[in-house]
């Protein structure tokens, strides 16, 4: 056997390899339910807008991208994040959770769980707590808003 004849042998096997597996693959996988994609696009969503709110958290995580912002401690940002809640927790309503796999079930329930605690906690804001050697910020929130 030539040498030519020899390559195109070994060319038309690794084709036909490589056709007959990914029709395999195609074949044998399952489609993701769209609640299943709907719940990982929203997933990555609030991942970046978790990062994009919290500067330093991103920083700490290696993502450099914002850097040069720092996180708000006003009461209108804590109003509005109370709104991103509500808005999370629509979103996940929106998702029938027994179309997710098994680890978009335990996505969903740890996701939708800290949500709700935490608009529950909405009722106690932080921006209250006293002054002690740990932390001040509450109080300098509240001393920026009232006029002496």
């Amino acid at each position: 056997m030539k040498f030519g004849q020899l390559l195109s042998v070994v060319l038309i096997a690794g084709l036909v390899g490589i056709a007959t597996n990914v029709g395999y693959e195609y074949i044998t996988s399952e489609k993701p339910h769209p609640d299943q994609k709907k719940f990982n696009e929203f997933l990555d969503e609030n991942w970046q807008d978790s990062l994009e709110s919290s500067p330093l958290f991103a920083s700490l995580l290696g993502d450099k991208r914002y850097d040069d912002q720092v996180s708000s401690n006003s009461v209108e940002d804590f109003f509005s994040s109370g709104e991103y809640e509500k808005y999370v927790l629509e979103v996940l309503n929106g998702i029938n959770p027994e179309n997710l796999s098994e680890d978009g079930k335990l996505n969903y329930r740890l996701l939708k769980s800290d949500y709700e605690v935490s608009l529950e906690g909405r009722k106690y804001p932080g921006y209250y707590m006293r002054l002690n050697q740990r932390w001040c910020t509450g109080l300098l929130l509240i001393w920026k808003q009232t006029k002496f």
